[in-house]
């Protein structure tokens, strides 16, 4: 059975100091794992050389069987694998049913569309409200990002990158900066 993902020899060097070294796993399609360690262990580091957003300085990065190492983020996510960030990176200044439609229509090939605005992409804002209310926030779909609690931000973050419909999700430190009694309601969306 090919892995969903898997990695050979995976390492990661700044200088004389090894983030990663020699990094080999493979995870079958339909697992959660949970990579656990003290901060400075390389979990972002490892992370970062999954999706792309640092090269790798050795080894190889596989989804489904395809080696996938020389590819940018975007084609990734584009191939099925979509990441959450330790520190959010939102559209502050749109409203959630906004930020949520742009993923869907990036995903839909629609978001280069200059002269249909978001309002008018009705297929795409049904199927990112659908996808926020699975998540309970269809309250929230018109208030703007900035003025959600962080933890609400946090539940935002994993429903855009749901919306990319991954194969594989990765999920940067999920409840990281978030209270405790906002943290049982994000584990329970993960779960």
């Amino acid at each position: 059975m090919t892995a969903a993902l898997a990695t050979t020899g995976l390492s990661k060097q700044f200088g004389a100091f090894q983030a990663n070294s020699d990094v080999t796993l493979a995870f079958p399609q339909g697992v959660r794992h949970a990579l656990i360690g003290p901060n400075g262990a390389g979990k972002t580091t490892l992370i970062n050389l999954l999706t792309g957003a640092l090269p790798a300085t050795s080894g190889d990065v596989y989804l489904e069987g395809e080696r996938i190492t020389g590819l940018a983020q975007h084609e990734r996510v584009k191939r099925g694998m979509t990441r959450t960030f330790q520190i959010n990176t939102l559209f502050a200044g749109l409203t959630v049913l906004e930020s949520a439609t742009l993923t869907v229509c990036e995903r839909k090939g629609r978001a280069g569309i200059w002269h249909r605005t978001v309002a008018r992409q009705r297929d795409e804002a049904n199927e990112a409200l659908a996808r926020l209310a699975t998540l309970g926030l269809a309250a929230e779909a018109n208030t703007l990002t900035r003025n959600l609690p962080y933890g609400k931000q946090r539940l935002v973050e994993i429903a855009l990158a749901l919306a990319t419909k991954p194969r594989i999700l990765l999920l940067d430190e999920p409840a990281a900066g978030i209270p405790a009694g906002e943290s049982a309601e994000l584990f329970a969306v993960i779960a």
